[in-house]
């Protein structure tokens, strides 16, 4: 859940130098809910993994994006496939 950390950007740079797999879950908080969670980017990330190789995404309660990458960046027909699964994933989840 790395809307809990201060800069999630850099929680994910570390996580794609340590692991060559990455899951992560992004949730959008609400307004109300800043004591728990810092505010989080959610469409920024996605634009970022957009140019990795995507696995998996998943939208879960309207909310929380589930998704799985592999840590290096998609190139050519890779990065159009990336691009593809994500856009139909979040087409189905109304995004």
């Amino acid at each position: 859940m790395i809307e809990h950390v201060d800069d999630p950007s850099a929680h994910l740079d570390t996580m794609e130098r340590s692991a060559r797999l990455v899951l992560v879950n992004l949730l959008a908080p609400e307004p109300d809910e800043t004591a728990l969670h810092h505010p989080l980017d959610v469409d920024g990330l996605m634009r970022r993994v957009s140019r990795m190789r995507l696995r998996g995404y998943e939208v879960v309660h309207g909310r929380s994006h589930l998704v799985l990458y592999e840590s290096r960046p998609a190139r050519g027909l890779e990065r159009v496939a990336s691009l593809a699964r994500l856009a139909r994933a979040r087409r189905r989840a109304g995004r």
